[in-house]
């Protein structure tokens, strides 16, 4: 709509545009004010605009910032957009006021911002951290779940490269990832197959899963990452993992143990039976002094077939319960090592068969480092019920050693052993040692150690 007014504020000129904007006819219009056509409440403020206007003309917008409305002739008032321009005539100096209704515009910007705001409240209200960035990998937003999982202030991240929530050692590479994956943006997993971590702002990593979604915006294409930390789920398959490994262990062992019973023993036996009816037919004392040789090596063998079927699985563990099978092992370290054992058991109950093995296996490896390492005189096991679970200790007074140097190398690999079944029955592992003075190991496993994770959540 084109209006044209006089200094005073009289109509001089509108087209048909205005007559259809407005509902006024050309008759009722020409020689009215201006502030006909705006909202009573505007009319004095809007006489003062105009007065300015005509003392400094120029083309300009109106209102520059602000809110405008027309008011038709049945008082519905509409949001407009209004250029002014001087026009000098014969007659003298006139504003001619170009009008246009953006009602469908303000209608679309309050649905678009409606829409924003909803996605907004979308980003907030995702249980996972969501970073969203330009196509040169800048940080334009990100919600309060981002924040808490990453450690910095939005204001920290906003503007910065995504490449700060990236461990250094994948940030040169992230780059041409990400610039590929912006020129072909498309919904997908990140790193499918690969093991993806974050990095904290107190610099420590964390195992991640991300998603990423393309998203279209007026200031070009964004893309948006949907982080999940997966620490828990990482640990649980670890446990699950460690878990069935060591309850193949255990029933491999367990395998084997009846093998040696069944079979190798049971042929060994009877080679020693044929040595004794061998014996009966024998008169050269010289044969017989070989042949006594061979019956000692026949029981040293099926002695040590014993030994090995008590270690891979000791039936007393089972039959007589765990302090049982610990005092038979301090037992047959003093034969075999002259290290005396002592035994002190504070047990109120009798672990439960899988989570006894498990314990077993701790004390039983921890025996062995001292049998091979400590120069010890005597071991202490303690065994005791504790914080709804079972604890204990195996104490030697050797010789010692520096727990910071010891590395899994040939000799040592117990010690990651032992830690590797702590772990993996939820438990935890201590060991000190002072040079000199002997080590000390303390351990701990819940009730329910022996069952595979999945089982121990529903106890």
């Amino acid at each position: 709509a084109m209006v044209m007014v006089d200094p005073e504020g009289r109509i001089e000129i509108v087209n048909e545009q205005t007559e259809r904007l407005f509902g006024y006819t050309r008759a009722e219009l020409l020689g009215s004010k201006i502030e006909l056509l705006l909202p009573k409440r505007l009319s004095k403020t809007h006489v003062a605009h105009r007065s300015k206007f005509f003392a400094d003309p120029q083309t300009r917008p109106m209102g520059f910032g602000l809110s405008l409305f027309g008011r038709r002739k049945d008082g519905v008032e509409f949001p407009v957009d209004i250029s002014l321009s001087p026009v000098e005539t014969a007659k003298g100096s006139y504003a001619v006021a170009a009008i246009r209704d953006i009602t469908e515009r303000r209608r679309s910007e309050d649905t678009l911002r409606k829409v924003d705001e909803r996605f907004r409240d979308l980003v907030e209200s995702s249980p996972d951290g969501m970073v969203i960035i330009n196509a040169a990998g800048v940080i334009q937003q990100v919600n309060g779940q981002a924040e808490m999982l990453f450690g910095y202030g939005r204001g920290e991240l906003l503007g910065k490269a995504i490449e700060m929530l990236l461990p250094e050692r994948f940030r040169a590479v992230h780059v041409g990832h990400r610039s590929r994956y912006l020129a072909r943006p498309q919904p997908r997993p990140m790193g499918a197959g690969l093991e993806l971590f974050g990095r904290r702002k107190d610099g420590s990593e964390f195992p991640v899963d991300i998603s990423l979604t393309p998203l279209q915006s007026p200031e070009g294409g964004l893309g948006v990452a949907h982080v999940r930390d997966v620490t828990a789920r990482k640990r649980s398959e670890r446990e699950l993992l460690l878990a069935h490994l060591v309850r193949a262990q255990e029933e491999e062992r367990l395998r084997i143990a009846s093998d040696i019973h069944d079979d190798t023993i049971q042929a060994i036996t009877a080679a020693g039976l044929r040595l004794q009816l061998l014996r009966r037919q024998l008169t050269d004392e010289k044969q017989l002094e070989t042949l006594k040789k061979l019956e000692d090596t026949v029981q040293l063998a099926i002695q040590r077939l014993r030994n090995l079927m008590f270690d891979l699985r000791p039936p007393a563990l089972e039959r007589d319960g765990l302090a049982a099978a610990v005092r038979t092992y301090l037992d047959q370290l003093q034969v075999d090592s002259g290290i005396v054992g002592k035994l002190e058991s504070k047990l109120s109950e009798e672990p439960p068969l899988e989570t006894r093995a498990i314990l077993f296996r701790i004390i039983q490896e921890s025996l062995t480092n001292v049998r091979k390492h400590s120069k010890a005189n005597t071991v202490k096991v303690r065994l005791e019920t504790a914080e709804g679970g079972y604890g204990g200790s195996v104490e030697d007074d050797g010789v010692g050693f520096e727990v910071d140097q010891v590395q899994p190398r040939a000799g040592h690999l117990g010690l990651a052993a032992m830690r590797e079944r702590a772990e993996m029955a939820r438990g935890r592992l201590e060991l000190t040692s002072i040079v000199g003075s002997g080590t000390k190991l303390r351990f701990w496993v819940p009730r329910d150690a022996g069952l595979m994770p999945e089982a121990a959540l529903t106890r």
